[in-house]
């Protein structure tokens, strides 16, 4: 999958769907700041096994959708800091092409990169909400234990259909 024009063009149908998943897929809502869209980081975590840049596009075009959606300013930001993990993840796997053939990497790499995630959107979800020390613990539960759990839910299915994908 070297061909730009090809990266570019699988980019733009991720970005499609990344847009189209918030709208359309049912969002539980728990405190100021929890939020969960099933498969929502799915385009995003696929876009990561391609490239760097296919990732940034593909968070950025999620964040449209979460803002189209008109959701709450604070989980709108979260959206967006959805481009740290999936710069810094896909950045990781250009340098290791091969992390998918050991299942044991794989599910070391979707631990980490499912903390960096809930860790730049619990920074950011604080930030938004005014650094109130009253809210340290439903932001824990809320985006860091239950975010973690959707994070990982999501890079599961991401890997799955990616690996399904690579095979055709």
């Amino acid at each position: 999958m070297k061909n730009s024009h090809t990266i570019l063009a699988i980019s733009g149908l991720l970005s499609a769907i990344a847009i189209v998943i918030p709208m359309f897929v049912p969002v539980i809502t728990l405190g100021p700041a929890g939020s969960y869209t099933l498969f929502s980081h799915v385009p995003i975590m696929i876009a990561m096994f391609i490239s760097p840049a296919a990732a940034v596009y593909v968070a950025i075009g999620a964040s449209i959708g979460f803002l189209l959606k008109a959701v709450n300013i604070v989980i709108v930001m979260r959206a967006f800091s959805h481009i740290v993990f999936a710069f810094l993840g896909a950045l990781y796997l250009s340098k290791h092409k091969n992390l998918l053939a050991s299942k044991k990497k794989t599910v070391i790499f979707g631990l980490v990169i499912s903390v960096v995630h809930v860790v730049v959107e619990f920074a950011v979800s604080y930030v938004m909400l005014g650094m109130l020390p009253s809210l340290l613990g439903i932001l824990a539960i809320s985006v860091l234990c239950l975010g973690f759990v959707h994070s990982m839910i999501d890079y599961t299915a991401a890997q799955f259909i990616y690996r399904i994908v690579q095979k055709k």
